[in-house]
């Protein structure tokens, strides 16, 4: 991972991770969680995904509180994923054992 630490002093920061690590989706996922204290902007560059953290001006937290934050959601969103592609045939498989024996049309 990538990652280039900066912090401002009006409540901003931005985290870059690599694209190889993270998805579009894992970093959009992430940030989405923390939209309450702060607005993000997303630029996706060569190798980099690059996640611009602008704080709410009622925000409780800081811009470092909120940089931290999202790289630990970002593991958590990062795992979700690899978990729900490795398990998507076992999850459609149950689906459609339990439809299997339903009626869905009279």
């Amino acid at each position: 991972m990538i990652e280039i630490p900066s912090i401002d002093l009006n409540n901003k920061a931005l985290l870059v991770v690599s694209n190889t690590t993270y998805t579009m989706q894992n970093v959009e996922s992430a940030s989405y969680r923390f939209t309450g204290f702060a607005s993000f902007n997303f630029l996706e560059k060569d190798t980099e995904i690059k996640i611009e953290i602008e704080c709410l001006p009622n925000s409780d937290l800081t811009a470092n509180d909120i940089y931290h934050l999202l790289k630990n959601q970002l593991l958590s969103e990062s795992l979700r994923q690899k978990i729900a592609d490795q398990t998507e045939t076992e999850r459609n498989l149950i689906l459609a054992y339990a439809f299997s024996n339903t009626a869905l049309v009279k």
